[in-house]
Parts: structure tokens; sequence; C-alpha cells
């Protein structure tokens, strides 16, 4: 059994790429850190997923996007007329690259930190990430 979708989404991931160690908020209605959803989490032993920002739609998080190719400009990608994306519309990135893994680690550490100041037993129910059909 998951949680629902909508009840932890993105867990304020999609808007805010990781660039030091504090830029992804930990506050939300649809997030686990909120005290309603995560008192579920907890008391009904439900395991949860996040769903990461780039899910191969191309528009879901341009804000994430537009945050990690300002601190990363090596992750710009080009459509296949050879024009940068316009990161205002767009979230895809280049995932050949290796600051795309720096990117990632810092995101995925940031997102422990905030579930473990939560409730550090959120960590318990937390069982990765949710790859849609996009894929990253």
């Amino acid at each position: 059994m998951l949680f629902p979708w909508q009840g932890v989404g993105y867990a304020n991931w999609c808007g805010h790429a990781n660039t030091t160690t504090t830029s992804i908020s930990g506050s939300g209605q649809f997030t686990p850190y909120n005290s309603a959803n995560y008192d579920l989490i907890i008391k009904y032993h439900m395991p949860f997923l996040i769903t990461p920002p780039l899910d191969g739609y191309n528009s879901q998080c341009s804000q994430y996007s537009k945050d990690a190719t300002t601190y990363h400009p090596d992750l710009v990608t080009y459509n296949r007329s050879g024009i940068q994306l316009n990161y205002n519309k767009q979230d895809l990135l280049r995932v050949d690259d290796m600051n795309f893994a720096v990117q990632t680690y810092r995101d995925l550490v940031n997102l422990k930190n905030n579930l473990n100041s939560a409730n550090s037993k959120l960590l318990n129910y937390w069982y990765g990430l949710s790859i849609c059909s996009g894929g990253i």
C-alpha cells in the first residue's frame, strides 16, 4: 500500500533544487512534513514514495531545473533544433553530466534531513523515489 500521491507528491522538491543544504523547504500542506500527514503515516505504518522533480514530461518542475542549471550550468540541455531549453517553462536536464549526480545527492540528503526534522520515525516509512513512466 502506498500513501496517496497527492498526500506526499514532490515533498517540495519540485519547486526547489537543493544547491546548498537548505533550499528544499520542509513545510507545506501536501508533504510528509505536515504533522497531519506524518501522524497518519506513522500511526498506520504507511510506506510512501517521493516523486523526483524530473519526470520526463518536460514541464512539471521548471523551477527545479532553473535552480539546478543556475548552480550547474553544464546541466543545461537543448532541443532538437539546438536551441537551449526555456527553464521558465521546461524542466529537462543533462543526466550524463557528473553534476547531475552531485545535484541529486544534495537533494536526497536534504529530503532525508527534512523528514528527520519533521519526525525521525518518517525515515522508517520512506521507501524511496517514485519514478514515473517518463523516468529521469
